[in-house]
């Protein structure tokens, strides 16, 4: 049960029934969802995105008959959802 007034009372999206996303964050990516990686600094995280951007495109041509822009895929479609 809440406690306290309707005003002093903040909610957040981290914070659920089924527990921290922080601490879920933390436990599946060894890494704290609030680190901020300063400018210039080298980590293993931004030195993997510094890789995967300039692979980045972006699809512009997707439609209902051209599922991911079209062409051979790559992998097959996922089934549908129930």
């Amino acid at each position: 049960m809440l406690q306290g007034s309707a005003s002093s009372r903040t909610s957040s999206a981290e914070e659920g029934f089924h527990g921290s996303k922080p601490a879920e964050f933390l436990a599946d990516y060894n890494m704290k969802m609030d680190v901020r990686v300063a400018h210039g600094e080298n980590s293993d995280w931004s030195y993997d995105l510094q890789i995967i951007r300039p692979l980045l495109q972006v699809v512009n041509n997707n439609s209902p008959t051209s599922v991911g822009g079209g062409g051979t895929p790559r992998q097959p479609l996922a089934p549908p959802f129930h």
